[in-house]
């Protein structure tokens, strides 16, 4: 049977990309990895508090499906952000200081606009 040459391009271009999609996959997991290990090492040494305890006492957190959760350095704070979804559909990025469990700064993200053409 003769492939067309669409289908021959697909499949090369797959077997091309294929190596360097694993390469990412495998940084990608790699950088998680640390993150976690840090934020595992700072709340052993007392300096934030585990997320479950943010999680568990937050009414703005509890009872949303998490979608993301950072844990950055900003000027010296360590602070969470946690991207939340609630029941309506709305998602809000939570941030709070990780050290004390205070609630930062809370915005609504926006919507993100469906591509012309449907995102094909």
């Amino acid at each position: 049977m003769k492939r067309s040459w669409r289908a021959r391009f697909i499949v090369g271009t797959l077997i091309w990309l294929w190596p360097g999609m694993g390469i990412a996959h495998s940084r990608d997991h790699e950088d998680r990895h640390r993150d976690h290990d840090r934020a595992r090492e700072l709340v052993r040494a007392g300096e934030i508090l585990p997320l479950e305890r943010i999680l568990e006492h937050d009414p703005r957190a509890r009872g949303r499906r998490i979608l993301e959760v950072e844990l950055e350095n900003k000027h010296g704070r360590w602070i969470y952000e946690i991207e939340v979804k609630d029941e309506g559909g709305r998602v809000m990025e939570l941030e709070f200081d990780a050290r004390t469990g205070q609630l930062l700064r809370e915005h609504e993200e926006k919507p993100k606009r469906a591509t012309a053409g449907g995102g094909r």
